[in-house]
């Protein structure tokens, strides 16, 4: 860290948060008596550093947190959170947010040469009217708490658990300057008459504005358990409008340990960690960001800073219109030198634009003399731990100027605090729940059945908010509802009743846990909490429960001959993968088929062992679905902590979750030796450095019929790896996978993430320059779901992350794959997403099936929600010559030669969506002589969305076209779009058909030669 030149620094900062962090475990009642002689400020006052007035903050505190706010003049209105007990696991006392930290003989100068000292910390930045760059119109910027030109009209103050205060902005100019009266006259000569003295006024000599847009901030902070509520109330007291925005920088301190060094990365839920400077705004904004710094083998410090509602339609907290997560230095508007990191040695304006126009390179600001303008959002600075130039890491929420009336107050609320629980706060009622967020292994022999745990909840009444001081909302009924696979302890109730809950008060209820052991990973639970009068309140909170040390394996009756698709992630050692799963069994009579892909070779070899974050494709010959227990004491897990490292080869490699808890396959990183590079699985999946494909197979057997087992893609690789569930993946060379480790700690959750590797293969907006189409084929045999067509503008014809090969499987089962005859290598390939083309593309399908005449089913099913009206899309079968317009059918059956092969093509072409002839109606009416009959007849009726020409074709079972109708009335000519015809249930020849399934198509030309079909089913009986 540059900014941190001497250890003496250091120590004042060291020594100031263990003074404050004193200051909170003695209480709100012992007020610091620096002064000597007494202390003239009441309970919570303090102060962080020196002796005067100047350094008074106000602290209050509920059983879990802290909170101050800064009073005198070098507080500045600085704003810190602290944990002070209370949360299980958590270490105590720690900072959440950290408050101001001044930095010796550093001056800034603000436009009207007024000079004040720089500070570091968290602040809350209050722009008016465009701010200081516009302040010759009157714009300018203020820190909310500061002397400088607003001041405290309401001191905070204590009151219970919360800090009420009011700040409001003052005159931050002065008025025209004139010029001063003439002088006077000179004197007369010798015998002469003296001069007349002269007169009249000096000229202008300077104009600065009056600015004094009268803007009030008022400020209550709430302790809600083990969140603080920040609610700001913005107020315009003037007798105009103003612009006027909220900016609050948040000094989060994520490592404990570390207060004046490197901090570790926040997380958004559903993402991996932010390991650089990142801006988000409007719908870009997660619901909150969090952190999980382990500090010993069972406490980690946890931080949660809540930015979307707590639940749907909720009306707290505040939106943010943006979020920065950047550098403190800069994001606390103090000028630093891009090169060291450092302050500017010399006194400059302190940069409210830093704050408010925190920019990339595409709006560089200027921090040096020019031409040194460095932009401050730089995407690719470190701002974690894993980085020697990290800097010190700050969260900046900004609520954008809006028009604000006379009279106007816009209210704006947030939260930070631990992340030790998920919350749904509101007035009258908070409702807070607490649990681990995973449980640990028991290594009991044949059986890992986590042990019983505990979900807390607490209600807290707000209603001490109200001008009235509250109400008791008492009786508050406490409910909690439970996901298979966890089930409350014996004598539990799920109902519990807190009979009195007055203002201010907090009441905490807790239910005893225990998983069945029936369900791993991530099970989700509700508590709902309903008071006497008011809304009730519901959190859903999850816990990781880590799998059981035994797998299930389909018996040989089931599979019939098939292979399943697992690993094992356990330690086994040299023992045999039959003396693993089945000891009680010699290993003549048990040892299971265990098959390894040799990529070198091309061939699955036989293996003997298991090893943990290997896959392994197993033919189980006992002959019953069973679950096999397996011992963790001769064959322990991996630690949750313990670093796992799996070397890859080039090709196809089968590799599974080395740990007994879900881990999200985006937090493994991938080592290339070759470069002596590291990156996460998302960037080398990218086109460069292009290490892996961007999609891994799994292989889904649940179903009881061997023949529905299919290969599954995971294109999103924040999916989760499932314990004992195998994988393929396929690597451009030889790399290593490493495995981080579970962040639990006993204590705390998973590494949850969700993040696309790419963009290219599942993802299309649905226009004709980027859709996908998925083909299914089904059939008696088998079943397969994996291939998907279509164009992206960022694919390249060629192969690579566009053009993805089918893993090589060892089961004989039926298979759809796309063939590459475009110029490009050949293969079978699951993916082949192109670029787009004016003209024709043509993709080229072969149906492969274990058994010969087979009658497979191609079907499209999601065809109208990927596949825009431009482009059209026709299947033609070269066996048959039949041509298929595929968004005017469901499917289309092929039967396979006597190889068990088909061939097939897709065709998309672009076209005038508005121009096209499409069938709006197509409807069968069944006639019959008598009622109560059987139809002897079935009346055909349509209507098209422009001319063309129809053609109706009778298809029996076996594909084969048995008549052809001429429908009345519809001719390209005569402009009717509408049509009739009647089928007699006979054949060409007029020979009656026989009771069955038949389909009636209804084909349509249009005027420029545009084929559409529409498909309806029709039973005849008899």
């Amino acid at each position: 860290m540059g900014w941190i030149k001497s250890l003496t620094i250091g120590a004042k900062r060291l020594t100031a948060l263990t003074v404050a962090g004193s200051a909170l475990l003695i209480g709100i009642g012992m007020a610091a008596n620096a002064q000597g002689g007494g202390d003239p400020y009441g309970s919570g006052y303090a102060y962080y550093t020196g002796t005067s007035a100047a350094d008074l903050l106000l602290t209050a505190t509920n059983n879990v947190l802290a909170v101050t706010i800064g009073v005198g003049a070098n507080q500045a209105g600085s704003l810190a959170v602290y944990n002070q007990g209370g949360v299980p696991g958590e270490p105590t006392p720690n900072p959440i947010m950290a408050p101001y930290f001044p930095r010796a003989a550093v001056k800034v100068t603000d436009l009207l040469g007024n000079s004040f000292t720089a500070y570091l910390g968290s602040h809350l930045f209050l722009r008016v009217d465009g701010g200081t760059p516009n302040y010759q119109n009157g714009g300018w910027d203020y820190t909310v708490g500061s002397s400088n030109f607003g001041n405290w009209i309401e001191a905070p103050t204590p009151v219970g658990k919360h800090i009420e205060a009011r700040w409001a902005t003052f005159l931050a100019g002065t008025t025209t300057g004139t010029g001063g009266t003439g002088g006077t006259g000179g004197s007369g000569g010798t015998g002469g008459t003296g001069g007349t003295g002269g007169t009249g006024t000096g000229t202008t000599v300077g104009t600065t504005p009056i600015i004094n847009p009268q803007i009030e901030v008022d400020m209550t902070i709430y302790l809600v358990h083990d969140q603080a509520r920040f609610s700001f109330h913005v107020i315009n007291n003037d007798t105009r409008g103003h612009q006027v925005g909220l900016a609050f920088v948040q000094e989060i301190q994520p490592d404990p340990n570390n207060i004046f060094g490197l901090d570790t990365p926040i997380r958004f839920p559903g993402s991996p960690y932010l390991h650089y400077e990142t801006i988000l705004q409007g719908s870009q904004i997660p619901s909150y960001y969090y952190t999980q710094m382990p500090v010993s083998a069972s406490e980690n410090h946890t931080i949660r800073g809540q930015m979307q509602p707590w639940v749907a339609g909720g009306a707290e907290p505040t939106p943010p219109t943006r979020m920065v997560v950047g550098k403190l230095l800069a994001l606390d508007g103090n000028l630093i030198d891009p090169t060291s990191g450092d302050y500017l040695s010399s006194p400059t304006p302190r940069s409210f634009q830093n704050v408010w126009n925190y920019a990339g390179p595409e709006y560089p600001l200027t921090l040096l003399t020019p031409p040194n303008n460095a932009p401050l959002l730089q995407p690719t600075q470190r701002i974690d731990t894993q980085s020697n130039n990290a800097q010190i890491e700050a969260v900046a929420l900004l609520w954008d100027p809006q028009t604000i009336q006379p009279g106007q107050t816009i209210p704006i609320r947030t939260y930070i605090g631990s992340d030790a629980s998920s919350a749904d706060d509101g007035t009258p009622l908070s409702l807070t729940v607490s649990s681990p967020q995973s449980l640990g292994v028991s290594t009991t022999a044949n059986t890992s059945s986590p042990s019983t745990f505990n979900i807390s909840a607490w209600v807290d009444n707000l209603t001490d908010l109200l001008p009235s001081g509250g109400v008791d909302i008492g009786p508050v009924t406490l409910t909690v509802s439970l996901p298979s696979g966890l089930q409350l302890a014996a004598g539990q109730s799920i109902t519990q009743t807190v009979n009195s809950l007055l203002p201010g008060a907090e009441q905490g209820v807790t239910w005893q846990v225990t998983p069945t052991g029936s369900v791993n990973g991530s099970l989700p639970f509700t508590v709902t909490a309903s008071p006497a009068f008011g809304n009730a309140r519901t959190v859903q909170r999850s816990i990781q429960v880590p799998a059981q040390t035994g797998i299930f394996l389909r018996g040989a009756n089931t599979s019939q001959g098939n292979y399943q698709f697992i690993s094992i992630p356990l330690q086994t050692g040299t023992a045999l993968a039959s003396t693993v799963l089945f000891p009680g069994l010699p290993s003549a009579q048990a040892l299971p088929n265990l098959a390894l892909w040799n990529q070198v070779a091309g061939i699955y070899q036989s293996v003997s062992q298991f090893s943990p974050g290997v896959g392994y494709w197993i033919h189980n010959v006992l002959p019953n679905d069973q679950t096999w227990p397996i011992d963790p004491n001769k064959y322990p897990p991996l630690l949750t902590t313990q670093q796992f490292k799996l070397p890859l080869s080039q090709g196809w490699n089968q590799i599974g979750d080395p740990y007994l808890y879900q881990i999200p396959f985006s937090e493994v990183q991938v080592f290339d030796a070759s470069t002596i590079a590291q990156y996460s699985t998302v960037q080398a999946a990218q086109p460069t450095p292009g290490l892996i494909y961007p999609v891994l197979f799994s292989y889904d057997t649940t179903s009881s019929d061997p023949t529905q087992w299919h290969l599954v893609s995971q294109t999103n690789f924040g999916f989760q790896m499932q314990p004992y569930t195998g994988y393929w993946i396929y690597c451009s060379q030889p790399i290593t996978l490493v495995f981080n480790g579970v962040d639990t700690q006993g204590a705390s959750v998973t590494k949850a993430t969700t993040v696309a590797a790419t963009s290219n293969l599942a993802v299309g907006s649905k226009s004709t320059t980027d859709w996908r189409l998925n083909l299914v084929a089904q059939a008696d045999t088998g079943y397969d779901n994996l291939d998907v067509i279509g164009v992206a503008p960022a694919a390249t014809n060629g192969r690579s992350v566009n053009l993805v090969a089918k893993p090589p499987v060892p089961n004989k089962q039926l298979q759809l794959s796309i063939v590459d005859t475009n110029g490009r290598s050949t293969g079978n390939y699951a993916f082949d997403i192109r670029q787009p083309s004016a003209s024709s593309q043509t993709w080229n399908l072969v149906v492969t099936s274990p058994k010969p005449n087979d009658k497979v089913m191609i079907a499209w099913p999601e065809l109208a929600a990927t596949v825009p009206h431009g482009v059209q899309l026709t299947l033609k079968d070269p066996s048959t010559g039949a041509t298929v317009t595929m968004q005017n059918s469901l499917g289309y059956r092929v039967t396979t030669d006597s190889n068990g092969r088909a061939v097939l093509s897709v065709s998309a072409q672009s076209v005038n969506a508005a121009a096209m002839t499409r069938v709006v109606n197509f409807q069968l009416l069944p006639i019959s002589r008598a009622a109560g009959q059987a139809p002897t007849a079935v009346s055909l009726q349509y209507t098209l969305s422009g001319a063309g020409t129809a053609q109706v074709n009778i298809v029996n079972s076996k594909g084969q076209v048995i008549k052809t109708l001429v429908p009345s009335q519809t001719r390209a000519a005569s402009g009717n779009t509408s049509g009739t015809a009647v089928w007699d249930m006979t054949t060409q020849q007029g020979v009656g058909v026989a009771t069955g399934l038949y389909s009636i198509e209804l084909n349509v030309v249009s005027p420029d030669k545009q084929q559409t079909r529409v498909t309806r089913p029709f039973v005849v009986t008899r």
